[in-house]
């Protein structure tokens, strides 16, 4: 391909590079979600009804432009996450402390606990509060994508019609 000046080229390089950007994002997304859905696959609680907030609370931004080129964001937004009242099943021995509407509020339970959650949800440290071992979901896609980021990014700028060596 043949560029008649500096301008078109750039031009070019920052269209093609907005749908690598996009493409790039997905992928990140998708090595997080492939770890939110292995850590929910390993337990089944018996005490509470799950709400998975937490998957729901993984956001990918929009792509938006920047200086000279494009970002995008992907994580996991904490204020979207609320692990103080609880659905509790009918019949469970401590449904007793349930409201009409089948929910219950944790006493002395703080915004610091839910950090706790997705802080053990996140690095391993104590999963599924602490029943049983399972996926440390940041640290173990993160690990990942850390080794691939070059690769991800190459293949998506190709994918956008940028050659790139």
């Amino acid at each position: 391909m043949t560029f008649d000046s500096l301008d078109a080229l750039k031009n070019y390089i920052l269209s093609r590079s907005r749908v690598a950007i996009e493409q790039a994002r997905e992928k990140v997304y998708d090595k997080i979600a492939e770890f939110l859905f292995k850590f929910y696959e390993e337990f089944e609680p018996d005490v509470y009804v799950r709400t998975y907030q937490l998957l729901c609370s993984l956001v990918k931004t929009d792509v938006k432009q920047v200086s000279n080129g494009w970002t995008a964001e992907v994580y996991f937004d904490v204020s979207a996450l609320d692990y103080s009242t609880r659905v509790v099943p009918q019949g469970q021995p401590w449904s007793d402390y349930a409201s009409p509407e089948n929910t219950y509020h944790r006493e002395n339970w703080s915004d610091g606990n839910t950090e706790w959650v997705f802080k053990t949800a996140m690095t391993g440290a104590n999963p599924h509060g602490g029943y049983e071992s399972g996926t440390a979901i940041w640290k173990e896609s993160i690990k990942i994508l850390n080794k691939e980021r070059r690769s991800i990014l190459k293949q998506s700028l190709i994918a956008a019609g940028i050659s790139v060596r």
